[in-house]
């Protein structure tokens, strides 16, 4: 079954507003929200970390990270090496912040990250997963 919208022909007629604006007396409100903070706990890290995420961006090397799976307390990772699908079986995985920066450590070892445009980036300093990674979020637990 093929499925087909037209809704960007449709959108492309809707004018948008050009300013936000209201007469006196008209009772409408234009209110603008902002965060009281502008970073996340490490526990609202954790939360943030909670599914699977896929690698979009990889450095170049002999093994090849794939996925990593974030459950409460484990995590697992699927990387492949040559023409092989490899994977860790699941760990315990915790995050530390040392001097403003976040680290994960996990079975895969330690790695800086930070969240950036929905992204998750992770950079390994050693290990076989040495180098700069940026994952995406595929499922949410």
């Amino acid at each position: 079954m093929r499925v087909t919208s037209d809704m960007g022909a449709k959108s492309a007629k809707i004018e948008r507003p050009k300013e936000f604006a209201a007469e006196a007396g008209s009772k409408c409100v234009i209110e603008e929200w902002e965060r009281d903070k502008k970073e996340y706990t490490v526990d609202e890290d954790r939360m943030r970390l909670a599914g699977r995420w896929r690698v979009t961006q990889a450095p170049e090397g002999k093994a090849r990270l794939r996925d990593l799976d974030f459950a409460n307390p484990m995590l697992s990772v699927s990387f492949q090496e040559g023409d092989s699908q490899l994977g860790f079986a699941s760990a315990p995985w915790q995050l530390e912040d040392t001097k403003g920066d976040r680290k994960i450590v996990g079975p895969a070892g330690t790695a800086t990250y930070k969240f950036e445009k929905g992204q998750l980036h992770l950079e390994f300093d050693e290990g076989r997963f040495k180098g700069r990674w940026a994952l995406s979020k595929t499922r949410t637990l």
